[in-house]
C-alpha cells in the first residue's frame, strides 16, 4: 500500500505538469509512479492509478509528436483494463481514494 501511495503523489505531481504544459517534468513523475506500480500485482487498489497514468501519459507523448509512443501507452492501458475486467478481483478503488482514512484503515490494520 505504501508503494502505492508514493505511486498516488507522482502522478499528482505528474498530472499537474502536463497541465502547465512541462512535459518534460510530467513525463518523468507519470513513469515514475508506473515503474513504482510496475513493483505490485494489479489489485483494486492500484488499477485505476495504473489506466490514468498510462493515459495522460499518452497524452504527453502525443503532444510532443510521438503518436507510436503515446498509442503503445494506450494499448498497454487497455490490455490492463481488459485483465482486470477478466479477473475476479472485486471493483477497484479510484485512484483518489488512496488517502482516504477508511481505505487506509482497511488495508493497515
Amino acid at each position: 500500500m505504501i508503494r502505492c501511495t508514493q505511486a498516488t503523489i507522482y502522478f499528482y505531481m505528474g498530472q499537474v505538469s502536463a497541465d502547465v504544459e512541462e512535459p518534460k517534468e510530467a513525463e518523468k513523475s507519470l513513469q515514475s509512479a508506473i515503474d513504482i506500480l510496475n513493483l505490485e500485482p494489479v489489485n483494486k487498489y492500484n488499477i485505476s492509478l495504473r489506466l490514468h497514468a498510462h493515459n495522460i501519459l499518452a497524452t504527453v507523448w502525443s503532444g510532443r509528436g510521438d503518436h507510436d509512443k503515446a498509442y503503445q501507452l494506450l494499448e498497454k492501458a487497455k490490455e490492463l483494463h481488459a485483465t482486470y475486467l477478466h479477473s475476479k478481483e472485486p471493483p477497484p478503488h479510484s485512484y483518489d481514494e488512496i488517502f482516504m482514512d477508511e481505505v487506509l484503515n482497511n488495508r493497515f490494520f
